[in-house]
């Protein structure tokens, strides 16, 4: 036969206090971990667990806890849901960064929603073994890095291709400009053509891609060899 039992609790702790006359400090002891405040972690768990995964307003979980006798305000409850939230976020992290080393392979996906009344985007980043939820205001490549990266600023590394100018400059001992540095935040280059295929530009393309990503900062736009403007390819 199976049972459930819905009931407060109130628990009286008794701490250990000392006094050091050498040091004149007073040591008092902590409590144990998960309690504090008023409300101990069974309330914390259960308010949480009603709001988030059964889907219960915060008056009727106001409600079914003033039935089993706990006293306690609509204004603690909305605490519970929306204050010392740093434990979850410490958490969530911990979770991303062992999914990360779980696996050679992820999946990413994105997908709208509303935070705060504003369009951004939810970027689910998951395995068979984890899931993280992260939404963000947009889904560009840097931000999908930063999803990749678990929250951290992408870091890239720059070899001869992508640093060539300012790296023969200061090999040289000459003074690099500002058109220089500008150079070196570009990504590596990959110069040979993907194959023919559906989905893919031409040949030509693909090298005018190259070519454009190696220029400068003062350079001017060129077409391409089919006479569509920079940044445009033709239909395969």
């Amino acid at each position: 036969m199976q049972d459930v039992a819905f009931r407060t609790e109130n628990i009286q702790f008794r701490k250990e206090k000392y006094y050091s006359p050498s040091q004149k400090r007073t040591s008092l002891a902590t409590l144990p971990t998960g309690y504090s405040g008023q409300f101990g972690p069974g309330v914390r768990a259960w308010v949480l667990a009603l709001y988030y995964a059964d889907g219960m307003s915060e008056p009727k979980i106001l409600d079914f806890l003033r039935t089993v006798g706990l006293s306690i305000s609509a204004g603690q409850i909305s605490d519970l849901l929306i204050k010392d939230q740093e434990p979850f976020h410490a958490e969530s992290a911990a979770v991303v960064q062992a999914g990360l080393a779980s696996s050679p392979w992820h999946h990413l996906d994105s997908t709208g929603t509303r935070v705060n009344g504003n369009n951004e985007q939810c970027h689910i980043l998951c395995n068979p073994l984890y899931t993280a939820y992260r939404p963000l205001p947009a889904k560009d490549r840097m931000t999908l890095l930063r999803v990749l990266l678990g929250g951290a600023d992408p870091v890239f590394e720059m070899n001869d291709l992508a640093d060539g100018p300012a790296a023969q400059a200061r090999r040289e001992g000459e003074v690099v400009s500002p058109a220089s540095h500008a150079v070196v935040a570009r990504p590596p280059i990959h110069r040979e053509p993907p194959r023919r295929g559906v989905g893919s530009a031409p040949a030509h393309l693909w090298v005018h891609v190259a070519q454009e990503c190696e220029r400068g900062p003062g350079d001017r736009d060129l077409p391409t060899s089919d006479g569509l403007p920079s940044g445009q390819t033709a239909p395969v």
